[in-house]
């Protein structure tokens, strides 16, 4: 939190600016200020900054009182590796104009050139990652294998049931045609069945026949046996 104490509107004198914390925000503005100043700014205002830890950074929240951790201070031991090479907090000059070996200590100085640039950086391919990435491609390749595999049996899988289905319409046109073969021998059974019955009426109607014309032949040769021989009996 940054308090203007003076207007800068009505007064001539420098603004004088009170600084509540020193904390990340804290110290970019404070870095920003010098940066103006060193580069020959004029009418940079009059900075005071309020800090409650003996150092800069900020302080830690914490729930109980009298255990505040300096923020800074806890990054050490909290933040990244490159973080923790960090030794010269307050560079004399920008860090925008000097590498980092204006910031790191120096025995660190050369793990971070060989890091970057990679000039005397040695070669961490060992054998295990090496076996590692042969592994992983091994198995790269049975899994396309495997897949290839799964591919061709459904392929395969695909054309035996193609095959099975064509089959299994063939037995059903064997089977209707069956069925239509049985309903046509029924069908010709019956009507040879209607058909000797036909016969065997007609061939009782021609015995009838034959029975009724013997029947009236007898009778007319009675009838010429009694007549003497006519068939029409005079009697005188």
């Amino acid at each position: 939190m940054i308090i203007i104490l003076k207007n800068m509107c009505t007064s001539n004198e420098l603004p004088t600016v009170a600084q509540i914390g020193c904390g990340p925000s804290g110290m970019f503005f404070l870095h920003a200020l010098a940066t103006h100043r060193r580069k020959g700014v004029q009418n940079l205002p009059i900075v005071t900054c309020y800090e409650s830890s003996p150092a800069p950074g900020g302080v830690w929240r914490s729930k109980r009182v009298g255990n505040a951790t300096n923020m800074y201070e806890a990054l050490w031991t909290n933040g990244l590796h490159y973080h923790l090479k960090i030794t010269n907090q307050w560079p004399t000059d920008p860090v925008n104009q000097h590498g980092h070996e204006e910031m790191l200590n120096p025995s660190k100085t050369g793990s971070i050139n060989a890091e970057t640039t990679g000039a005397t950086m040695p070669d961490r391919t060992s054998a295990a990652t090496l076996t590692g990435v042969k592994y992983a491609e091994q198995q790269m390749g049975v899994m396309e294998d495997t897949s290839r595999t799964h591919v061709q049996a459904e392929t395969t899988a695909n054309t035996v049931l193609a095959t099975l289905h064509a089959q299994r319409q063939q037995l059903q046109n064997a089977n209707d045609d069956t069925w239509q073969m049985r309903t046509n021998v029924a069908l010709a059974q019956r009507e040879l069945k209607e058909l000797q019955q036909k016969a065997r009426l007609k061939k009782q109607r021609l015995y009838g026949i034959i029975r009724l014309l013997g029947f009236v032949d007898l009778m007319l040769f009675f009838r010429i046996a009694q007549c003497g021989g006519s068939f029409f009996c005079r009697r005188w």
